[in-house]
């Protein structure tokens, strides 16, 4: 009986450690993150100021250490307009972080999801057209627009990067 426990238990813990690598974690940047973020932002549009976005920190690529910043421009930035505002995707490099997608006309939430193309992570937005669709990467980068993207449905794996914003100003899941 000790045997067999003790194998399950093995079992258990080697099918643990195969999964832990495929965990989707979401990640508040630290200062220096914020500043690299920033830079990146200044490069793309020099107007831009903190109070403008909200960014976080999502691995997007498994094969890559990259940590990569996710950036929701809000409507003090001027890329918000009618069905939505703009997301932008960054990339790692040696000097910091430069714009490697812009994603227009999209809403909250968006989410991580657990599927992936071409080697990086979909992300799921909520289109004012289309309610929520999946954006994926082909090769080069994301959909650039929300409204053209495949219509989707959010599922249970899927992990919240931005919660919807309501009118009162509480963050409410889909």
């Amino acid at each position: 009986m000790k045997k067999i426990l003790s194998t399950l238990l093995a079992l258990m813990l080697i099918a643990g450690t195969s999964f832990a690598s495929d965990t989707l974690i979401v990640n508040a940047p630290n200062e220096k993150a914020t500043q690299k973020i920033l830079s990146a932002l200044k490069i793309f549009d020099n107007s831009l100021k903190k109070d403008m976005y909200s960014a976080k920190l999502v691995t997007l690529n498994k094969g890559s250490q990259c940590e990569n910043p996710i950036v929701f421009l809000n409507g003090l930035s001027g890329y918000c307009g009618s069905g939505g505002c703009t997301l932008l995707i960054l990339d790692c490099t040696d000097a910091g972080y430069k714009v490697m997608g812009k994603i227009t006309v999209l809403n909250s939430p968006i989410l991580l999801s657990s599927d992936s193309n071409n080697g990086y992570k979909n992300i799921k937005a909520r289109s004012k057209t289309n309610g929520i669709v999946t954006l994926k990467y082909d090769g080069k980068a994301y959909t650039k627009n929300a409204s053209k993207a495949v219509k989707s449905k959010k599922v249970s794996s899927d992990i919240m990067i931005f919660a919807m914003k309501t009118i009162d100003g509480w963050n409410r899941s889909i």
